[in-house]
């Protein structure tokens, strides 16, 4: 319509409108109106493009983890983020560029962690679960009334889990009033990894009142003796239990038995226990827990191994750090654990030993020390016959 309104001649203009021919006023009018409409368009179609565009890009910066756990028979499965332990799902959207601490449990498994830095898109994690050894109990008959200690701690639930593979574990049982342990109301076990199974039979006892009296015997009647109050039942031995964690991650040796990478729970029952943490390039660091610690974290930092370098003069002399041999001559970047050190130099002469004056040194944590020090021997001039 606005085209044919265009180029419609001047002659069919509107009633009471007079307009000469070849009048630029008449087409101006005419023209404009269309090229406006276009611009207009023109920016509409860009807007809903580039709104369409944003709603079809990926949202930048989530991460989401996929977790493989073995054994494959492994039950209730349980993955967490965090020391809060939030429940990741596979749907669940992290941020990314952080770094995490996730961790994965099963029933009768050790939980493992990891820590990772979350990278866009779908960060894969495998878990390889370790059994952890368990004690389970049955008492016959199913009816029988009893409870139960495990190395003079009582237990109220079972599988019980607060026992350490390889160590011995005492369980006794006492039966409630009117039961009797048919055998040993006690079994010492070397704990095995796993579920350690264990079984007792109670059987029901005849009260004295109900035997016949051709049984009663000599003393039928007599009141019993008093035998005065029983002496209390020793108080149990105190138990910690603690999660013991890492900077960096350090390999955990307790009583001289491997457990593994940090995080660990180490156990404490009736005396200390001493643990070593190793890592690379790192200082070893010892820990001791004790009965009395009761639960909670215990963080330990590693401190980096320092450098150093020294040379000996003459070339023929010994270097020693702290009184132990490194070599002749010349050290270089021997790795050192820091804190304080003596340095000397040795010479064999004959029967004589020849010695440097010592040299302490301080290292930091970490410290590269590039100068070397400078041990002389020195070794007297040769006397003329």
């Amino acid at each position: 319509a606005l085209a044919a309104t265009a180029t419609a001649s001047p002659h069919d203009s509107l009633p009471g409108l007079s307009v000469p021919p070849g009048d630029p006023r008449l087409a101006a009018p005419m023209a404009a109106p269309p090229r406006r409409r276009l611009i207009f368009l023109g920016l509409a179609l860009g807007i809903a493009l580039s709104a369409a565009a944003l709603a079809l890009r990926p949202q930048p910066g989530l991460a989401t983890i996929a977790a493989t756990v073995t054994p494959a028979d492994a039950r209730e499965v349980r993955l967490s983020l965090g020391r809060d332990e939030t429940v990741l799902t596979a749907g669940t959207q992290l941020e990314a560029g952080r770094t995490e601490r996730v961790c994965a449990s099963a029933t009768g498994f050790a939980a493992q962690c990891q820590l990772i830095t979350l990278s866009e898109g779908v960060n894969r994690l495998r878990f390889e679960l370790v059994a952890v050894p368990q004690l389970d109990l049955t008492v016959e008959p199913p009816e029988a009334q009893w409870t139960a200690t495990v190395n003079d701690l009582p237990v109220d639930a079972w599988p019980y889990d607060g026992v350490i593979e390889g160590r011995l574990a005492t369980i006794r049982l006492h039966p409630a009033d009117g039961w009797s342990v048919d055998g040993d109301d006690r079994q010492i076990i070397r704990v095995q990894p796993g579920l350690n199974a264990l079984q007792f039979r109670l059987l029901p006892q005849h009260r004295a009142d109900a035997r016949p009296a051709a049984d009663a015997g000599p003393d039928a009647g007599r009141p019993a003796l008093d035998r005065g109050p029983k002496p209390p039942r020793a108080a149990p031995p105190q138990r910690a239990r603690v999660e013991l964690t890492s900077t960096p991650t350090a390999s955990v040796t307790c009583a001289g038995q491997l457990l593994g990478p940090t995080p660990q729970i180490v156990q404490a029952e009736g005396r200390d226990v001493v643990c070593t943490l190793t890592a690379d390039d790192h200082a070893p660091s010892r820990v001791t827990i004790r009965p009395r610690d009761g639960r909670g974290p215990r963080h330990v930092t590693l401190k980096a191994m320092a450098r150093l370098t020294a040379r000996a003069i003459p070339p023929a002399a010994v270097i020693y750090l702290d009184g132990e041999p490194l070599g002749p001559n010349l050290i270089r970047q021997h790795r050192v654990t820091p804190g304080r050190h003596v340095l000397d130099a040795r010479l064999v002469r004959g029967t004589k030993t020849l010695r440097s004056p010592p040299l302490t040194v301080h290292l930091e944590p970490g410290q590269t020390v590039h100068d070397a020090y400078l041990l002389q021997v020195a070794v007297p001039s040769e006397e003329s016959p």
